[in-house]
C-alpha cells in the first residue's frame, strides 16, 4: 500500500465529486479514476520537494493528455502530496487542481 495504515489520508481532486478521506474512500476514488482513464500522455514539469520531520511535501506541475469523445485536450495540473515516514515514505494527503487561465501572469 502507498497509503498510510491508520487511515488518515485524504485527497482533493479536479473532479466536482472528487472529495474524500479514509482509506476505503480514496481507494474507491483511485479505481474509479483508473477505469475511467484515457490519457495518452503525461508532460512533466516544474516539481519541488521538501522535507522536514518525518514528512515530505511533493509538488508537481504537468501535463495530462487525455483522449475525449470531443477529441483530443490538453490539461494543465498542478499536483502536490504529503507523504508521511513510517517504515517507509506513505501518502497522507494528494490534492490536485487545474491551472486557471483567468489569472494576470
Amino acid at each position: 500500500l502507498v497509503f498510510d495504515s491508520s487511515d488518515d489520508i485524504s485527497v482533493i481532486g479536479t473532479g466536482e465529486d472528487e472529495l474524500c478521506s479514509g482509506t476505503k474512500s480514496v481507494k474507491a476514488l483511485f479505481l474509479r479514476n483508473f477505469a475511467e482513464a484515457t490519457a495518452t500522455k503525461f508532460e512533466w514539469g516544474w516539481s519541488d520537494i521538501v522535507i522536514s520531520d518525518g514528512y515530505a511535501v511533493v509538488s508537481q506541475c504537468l501535463t495530462i493528455h487525455l483522449n475525449t469523445g470531443n477529441g483530443a485536450i490538453s490539461v494543465p495540473i498542478r499536483w502536490s502530496v504529503v507523504l508521511k515516514k513510517t517504515e517507509r515514505w506513505v501518502w497522507v494527503h494528494r490534492h490536485a487542481s487545474i491551472a486557471s487561465d483567468s489569472q494576470a501572469k
